[in-house]
């Protein structure tokens, strides 16, 4: 109900009326009722998309990371080979930034029971390899053989094995044995730096470079990975960054399509006196009310849900930006309809 202004005879509104009109109309009003229910649904949806967003991005990581985007190889050239101390690649394991670091020798062909005929041998730094530190061999993971204990026939050795993992370009041991190199080779040509997950590859192979003890000529670093991509980057540019902003603007354009359907309610307030301008804040307060419980929803599902999102920060960012363009848009729209004269809306409604 409104109050009726003492000094000027016009009845008038007061603020805390015209949010509880708003909420009411929020709670009860049928056409209002399907814009409540997707206020409530922002929450689950925009966990839907960080969560095939996060997906995604597991996903390009494991696809660059299976390409070589996170190994470099430290080595010379042809015309200018160098000498490089295996110890000191060995020990760049240790430096930040690094996730393993060793030598791959000259590999050898041999029969090895179960696994073959002609299996290739490769001497490997453990340091790069850690399975090595388990075994005295380590079957790469492509020639799948189960058996804790195989036999070289060079040399009639048997040796306890483990199964490898699967290896990214430019550690090719899916196919081969691995074993440990001897203890007497001290020098090695090229050494092989695995990065950590995010870390700049410049970065890490210059620092790389400065801790290896050489003879001749600098190396060079070398990615596998020609023109290295960046998965964070890509997931920055993701399309789906977009989808809080237009999930906002469908929403205000719907509350003001909904609101040409209202204009008999717009009529009954105007001929009981209420004026345009509150009639303007019932509105725009109708639509805070379902922006507020949209941004609601979306924050609370970020919080719930944070583990299996790549950013619950993002996410609640997002129900927040749904929100404030819900209400912009909608109060923005629906202003004009309160300004139409009560006649008019009577005819038009």
């Amino acid at each position: 109900m409104n109050d009726t202004d003492v000094a000027t005879g016009e009845r008038g509104w007061r603020l805390p009326l015209l949010a509880r009109e708003a909420l009411q109309s929020v709670r009860t009003s049928r056409r209002l009722r399907p814009l409540l229910v997707v206020a409530v649904l922002v929450g689950p949806a925009l966990a839907a998309v960080g969560g095939l967003e996060a997906i995604g991005l597991e996903r390009d990581r494991a696809a660059l990371d299976e390409a070589g985007a996170r190994v470099v190889v430290l080595a010379g050239s042809a015309e200018r080979p160098v000498a490089i101390e295996r110890a000191s690649c060995e020990r760049l394991a240790e430096l930040p930034g690094i996730e393993r670091a060793g030598a791959l020798l000259a590999s050898t062909r041999t029969a090895v029971l179960p696994l073959g005929p002609a299996v290739a041998v490769v001497p490997t730094s453990p340091s790069l390899l850690p399975e090595l530190a388990l075994a005295d061999a380590v079957v790469g993971a492509d020639l799948a053989s189960r058996a804790e204990r195989i036999e070289r026939l060079d040399t009639g050795a048997v040796l306890t094995s483990a199964l490898g993992s699967n290896q990214p370009e430019g550690i090719p041991l899916d196919r081969a044995l691995a074993v440990p190199i001897a203890d007497s080779v001290r020098e090695i040509d090229r050494c092989i730096v695995v990065t950590e997950q995010g870390v700049s590859l410049a970065t890490v192979a210059g620092a790389a470079l400065g801790a290896l003890t050489v003879s001749g000529p600098l190396p060079v670093a070398t990615p596998v990975l020609a023109q290295p991509l960046d998965a964070t980057e890509q997931f920055l540019q993701r399309p789906t960054r977009w989808v809080p902003l237009v999930m906002g603007v469908i929403a205000g354009l719907a509350t003001i399509a909904l609101g040409a359907t209202r204009l008999s309610e717009f009529a009954a307030y105007r001929l009981s006196g209420t004026r345009p301008r509150e009639l303007t804040a019932i509105l725009g307060l109708e639509s805070l009310a379902l922006a507020g419980v949209a941004a609601v929803s979306g924050v609370t599902a970020a919080l719930l849900l944070s583990p299996w999102l790549v950013s619950g920060v993002t996410t609640a960012a997002g129900a927040l930006v749904v929100g404030a363009t819900w209400w912009s848009i909608a109060a923005i729209g629906l202003a004009p309809l309160a300004r139409i004269s009560p006649l008019r809306l009577s005819k038009e409604r």
